[in-house]
């Protein structure tokens, strides 16, 4: 549940916009992905990969999620509507940050917290799927 719930607040927070010809590889590696006996863990590591690499667009998560079926459509507008605004600058701090604690790099997570902390953001951890 955690490892869901950091989904949609990273999908929440996507600002980058990328080529159209970079989108529809992203979509031919997910069909395949999908085609090859509902592989949907690597799939869903596509799509964590795109979003590290801030290769993704929001566009194109809804549409994979057409065929993974996580309402992110629905949960994202309830994290915006609930949450209090915050700069670009720091959702991107934050996204590093869930990215480096998925990728087990605890110095760079902890770099991550401090600095977050150091502009007035309280960080409290759940426990990593």
């Amino acid at each position: 549940q955690n490892g869901l719930n950091r989904l949609y607040h990273t999908v929440s927070v996507i600002s980058s916009v990328i080529p159209s010809e970079a989108e529809e590889s992203l979509a031919d590696q997910f069909t395949e992905l999908v085609n090859n006996d509902l592989n949907l863990p690597e799939a869903l590591a596509l799509i964590w990969t795109s979003l590290k690499n801030q290769k993704i667009s929001l566009k194109t998560v809804l549409l994979f999620d057409e065929v993974l079926g996580l309402d992110i459509k629905n949960k994202i507008a309830e994290i915006k509507k609930s949450g209090e605004q915050i700069s670009p600058e720091i959702k991107k701090l934050i996204i590093e940050r869930d990215l480096a604690r998925k990728n087990k790099d605890w110095t760079k997570s902890d770099e991550l917290r401090k600095k977050l902390e150091e502009l007035g953001y309280e960080v409290k951890d759940n426990k990593i799927n």
